[in-house]
């Protein structure tokens, strides 16, 4: 699949089969992460693959949690404007996805949170191509992140994205983005 196919075929997957996901698609995956540019060429990104079934349920668990506390803690445009996106408290997507890769940034490091976000926009581009359905999940608060995962304290989670094969098909209408304009791109 060519690059520019990826970017217009790439859709926020919220349903998962069940059907298996080989290792080599995900190492694919993190190796593409992995190869993102980064600010002095730091790499400040940490991946850790989840296919625990128990550890995926205690961070489904910890996502609703939080999600319920932030979101009744956001004025009502914002809830209005989630529940117009169908974005809900539940995160069954959490536990249905064979694969999680949950992003932590070094904060120890400059620029750590731009380029991690870079490396996450290869991470999903990468998934589109090995056919898998993956979106950017970020939690209201995601601290529990790094103790559920034991990861160390200068990592900052940043996100979690599920990985499989998609059980629904987004209408792409629903993806209508403002077309290259004046108002949105400048020639000089």
């Amino acid at each position: 699949m060519e690059l520019n196919e990826a970017i217009l075929k790439r859709r926020s997957i919220r349903k998962y089969s069940k059907d298996p996901v080989p290792r080599e698609a995900v190492d694919r995956i993190l190796q593409a992460a992995y190869l993102a540019p980064s600010g002095a060429n730091a790499s400040p990104w940490l991946y850790v693959v989840v296919s625990d079934g128990d550890v995926k349920r205690r961070i489904r668990e910890a996502s609703e949690a939080v999600d319920g506390s932030w979101n009744s803690e956001q004025p009502d445009w914002f809830r209005s404007w989630l529940a117009a996106q169908g974005i809900t408290r539940e995160k069954a997507f959490l536990e249905d996805a064979p694969y999680l890769l949950v992003v932590f940034s070094d904060t120890r490091i400059p620029y750590a949170l731009e380029s991690t976000w870079i490396s996450i926009g290869f991470a999903a581009l990468a998934a589109t191509q090995e056919g898998l359905g993956t979106l950017t999940y970020t939690p209201g608060d995601p601290s529990f992140l790094t103790e559920i995962l034991g990861v160390p304290s200068q990592y900052t989670p940043q996100a979690i994205l599920p990985l499989g094969y998609a059980d629904e098909a987004p209408d792409s209408a629903l993806r209508a983005k403002r077309p290259r304009s004046r108002d949105t791109a400048y020639d000089r």
